[in-house]
């Protein structure tokens, strides 16, 4: 009996041991060598396999992507579901799909057998083109892809939920304008679920142990793997990419980027001042201004539009030479338009709630557009930037 159970050990443990052989050999090597970007990575699985893996391709001469993916459960069957997730989102990627439709199709593909398998994976696909910084995150169930620009944090949370969930998997794309020395942070859930005497480390402990100037990946990517050691124990798989964007892009005066967020005044008051960094190009007066107003509008949404109802608000911004056009959709059950308000001065003593607010948008922008949608609100906002 005893040696019936050591020779079944004995199999086990080979398995264990190819598999882990096979999972180490569809991640990377070493991180991809951009032009215009750094990236560092570290990928670690609790036991001898796990359902975290990562991996990066190069798409097309114009595009270099990489992903995070992680396979709910621990063991053989977790790291055996997420090789084959790592294969169909390579696939999908070199077939040059842009980041929705790769989690889309691969979705697709892996729905049936999820199912009857009670599997599911969450996923996050980041696309960059280093010549223009723009960057392009769908993210579906994963943690937050976190973003430094002009010392504040953006959070590109998921809009979709897990692999394997639904049928449809109807993601959004989330877009960013990058910058020189922007940092870049993506993760499994392995570092912000480890436990410390006080509670869970969670992203915002991640943020705090990233030092302000931190110029070189490798290192930073070094020094967060240490530091989560340091503070608690990791009980998941954990897997860490770090990237930083370095090219000086020539051409200053267009900017695009599309972010969702959801609707508090809490996450309002922490993204206009993001958003008004990302402006730099226009004079101080007219970021003000138009930051004030798109605030006001904002705050209008969560408190009217939505009036305590849980849910997102959608932002759109597009600068060219002379035109700063916004774009702001919400799925509010309330209908809430500001191109009803007046433009004219308002008597101070004499406000509907918001109407200073709405005073103030109509002043700051030459076009307010609204439309009640089927299932929101949307706003479209345009000023003249090109006499400034």
């Amino acid at each position: 009996q005893l040696a019936r159970f050591r020779e079944q050990e004995a199999v086990r443990n080979r398995e264990l041991q190819i598999a882990s052989e096979i999972q180490r050999s569809v991640q990377p090597i070493s991180p991809p060598d951009g032009e215009h970007i750094q990236i560092g990575a570290y990928w670690q699985p609790a036991r001898e396999v796990g359902g975290d893996a990562w991996g990066w391709v190069q798409t097309d001469d114009e595009h270099l992507s990489w992903f995070i993916l992680d396979v709910a459960g621990k063991g053989l069957p977790a790291a055996l579901a997420a090789v084959g997730l790592h294969t169909a989102l390579s696939m999908a990627l070199r077939a040059q799909l842009p980041p929705v439709e790769v989690l889309e199709r691969v979705n697709e593909q892996m729905y049936d057998a999820y199912t009857r398998t009670d599997l599911m994976a969450t996923a996050v696909v980041i696309q960059l083109n280093p010549q223009t910084g723009r960057l392009c995150v769908a993210n579906a169930g994963h943690p937050p892809v976190l973003v430094r620009q002009a010392g504040y944090w953006q959070q590109l949370e998921a809009t979709a939920p897990p692999i394997g969930v639904l049928t449809e998997l109807m993601a959004e794309t989330q877009t960013l304008q990058l910058n020189p020395k922007d940092l870049i942070l993506c993760y499994s859930d392995g570092f912000s679920e480890v436990q410390m005497e006080e509670g869970l480390l969670g992203h915002d402990g991640l943020l705090r142990m990233i030092p302000a100037g931190a110029r070189n990946v490798q290192a930073l990517t070094r020094h967060l793997v240490a530091g989560s050691k340091s503070l608690g124990t990791a009980s998941d798989d954990q897997t860490l990419i770090t990237a930083l964007y370095t090219h000086e892009v020539t051409e200053q005066n267009h900017m695009e980027e599309h972010t969702t967020f959801p609707a508090t005044l809490e996450d309002v008051s922490r993204f206009t001042p993001r958003m008004e960094a990302r402006m730099s190009s226009l004079p101080l007066e007219v970021r003000t201004s138009v930051t004030l107003a798109v605030h006001e509008l904002l705050v209008n949404v969560v408190e009217h539009a939505y009036a305590g109802e849980e849910g997102n608000i959608h932002f759109n911004v597009m600068q060219s030479a002379d035109t700063l056009k916004i774009i702001i959709q919400d799925h509010a059950p309330n209908a809430f338009d500001p191109a009803s308000a007046s433009s004219d001065v308002p008597d101070p003593l004499d406000l509907p709630e918001g109407g200073m607010g709405m005073f103030i948008i109509h002043q700051t922008f030459e076009t307010v557009d609204y439309k009640r949608t089927e299932d929101g609100n949307l706003w479209t906002l345009e000023k003249r930037i090109g006499q400034l």
